[in-house]
């Protein structure tokens, strides 16, 4: 039989626990800056996250592809984020994400951390009024309005790209 004192530590700690069965209802993202603007990209959607790697470049390629790059025993093509939106370039891209869907790296200015989401996260956007809002479909509240970036958008560009440089 339990004591007082076990049945209220385990009545706290079921309280304790509920906030975390919240978060995991909403949906993650990372926040990320590119061209020195905030954005948020699903945490779903990518399979992980990487600072400072050594990207080869390769010579006459297109302007999106920055090179190729070894994750985990894998070469991957880099392409760079901010030229597929459309952004401004003030510094060559620091951080990297490789896409769950493909096996490719995204390569972006800065991280700025996690958000979670714990209510309907992204309230639809206007219609695509430049080239890279194509990719920017939703936006996050998060303190200020963030776009997030649709990978699936960015991957069939990248498709795109890699028929037309002759990469398929």
């Amino acid at each position: 039989m339990s004591s007082p004192a076990q049945l209220r530590e385990a009545f706290d700690r079921s309280f304790a626990s509920l906030p975390s069965r919240a978060a995991a209802a909403g949906e993650r993202f990372l926040a990320i800056r590119i061209g020195g603007h905030p954005h948020a990209v699903r945490v779903a959607e990518i399979a992980g996250l990487f600072a400072d790697k050594k990207i080869t470049p390769l010579p006459g390629s297109v302007a999106e592809l920055m090179g190729l790059v070894t994750i985990r025993g894998t070469l991957l093509p880099v392409y760079d984020l901010g030229v597929l939106l459309h952004c401004a370039r003030s510094t060559i891209p620091r951080w990297l994400l490789t896409v769950a869907a493909a096996p490719v790296a995204l390569a972006f200015d800065e991280f700025d951390g996690y958000l979670a989401s714990h209510s309907e996260p992204a309230a639809r956007g206007e219609p695509p009024a430049t080239p890279g809002d194509r990719h920017r479909r939703d936006f996050l509240h998060a303190g200020i309005a963030q776009p997030v970036v649709h990978l699936v958008s960015v991957l069939e560009t990248i498709k795109g790209l890699r028929r037309h440089d002759g990469l398929t």
